[in-house]
C-alpha cells in the first residue's frame, strides 16, 4: 500500500509544472518513489517531471508512456553521471605524437620510439615540426589563404620557400618564413626545411616587446 502523502506529493509536484496526472498514474509514480531514500525522493521526482516536460506534450494530461519514458531517461542520465570519467591521467610515454603533413595538408599520427633521453636528431626534428605547425597556422590566416575564384582587389601574401630563391637572379617583394640561426659568430641565416639564406640584420626592424 502506497502512502497517501507520497501520492499527494507526486500530484502536487506535477501540478506545479502545469501537468495533470491521474490518480492511478500518481499511485504508480509514488510506488517508484517509495523505493528511494527520503533525501533522494525530491531530486528524483523533479528529474522525472523535467523529462516529461522535455517531451513537449500537446496537452497537460500525462499518460503512462510519458512517465515510463521520463523515468528511463532519468535513470540513464544517473548511470552516465556515475560512470563519467572526471579525470583521465595519461602516461607521458603513451601520449600520441601528432605532426602536420605539408603534402597531405592535415595532421597525422606519427609513431615514435619511447625514450627518456632523445638523441641529437630529435632536436632537429623538433624545430622542423614546430616550423611546419606554424606554417600551417599561417597559411590559414586571411592574408595568406589562396585567392578564391572570382575574387578581385583582395591582396594576398605569398610565402616563398628559401630553396626557390637560389634559382632566381632577381627577386623583390618576397615574404619568407624561417628560423634565424647563427651558424658562426655574427653571421646569421634564415633557415627553413628546404635551405638556408644568409641575411643582414643591420637594418632589421624588430617587433618584439
Amino acid at each position: 500500500m502506497v502512502d497517501d502523502k507520497l501520492i499527494k506529493i507526486v500530484q502536487s509536484t506535477f501540478s506545479i509544472y502545469g501537468l495533470v496526472l491521474s490518480r492511478t498514474l500518481s499511485i504508480s509514480v509514488a510506488r517508484q518513489l517509495s523505493q528511494l531514500n527520503e533525501d533522494e525522493q525530491e531530486n528524483w521526482l523533479t528529474g522525472v517531471v523535467e523529462r516529461v516536460l522535455s517531451q513537449n506534450l500537446k496537452t497537460p494530461h500525462v499518460e503512462i508512456d510519458h512517465v515510463r519514458l521520463a523515468i528511463t531517461d532519468f535513470m540513464r542520465s544517473d548511470v552516465l553521471k556515475e560512470t563519467e570519467t572526471k579525470l583521465n591521467v595519461i602516461d607521458a610515454y603513451d601520449i600520441p605524437k601528432i605532426i602536420y603533413d605539408l603534402k597531405k595538408k592535415k595532421f597525422v599520427l606519427q609513431k615514435v620510439a619511447t625514450n627518456l633521453y632523445s638523441d641529437v636528431t630529435q632536436k632537429t626534428i623538433l624545430f622542423k615540426d614546430r616550423f611546419e605547425t606554424i606554417l600551417y597556422r599561417l597559411l590559414r590566416h586571411e592574408l595568406f589563404v589562396s585567392r578564391k575564384l572570382g575574387e578581385k582587389n583582395q591582396s594576398r601574401i605569398k610565402l616563398t620557400p628559401i630553396e626557390s630563391l637560389f634559382n632566381e637572379s632577381k627577386t623583390r617583394d618576397i615574404c619568407l618564413l624561417g628560423l634565424i640561426a647563427e651558424f658562426s659568430e655574427n653571421h646569421y641565416y634564415l633557415e627553413d626545411p628546404g635551405g638556408a639564406l644568409k641575411i643582414d640584420l643591420k637594418h632589421a626592424i624588430s617587433f618584439l616587446i
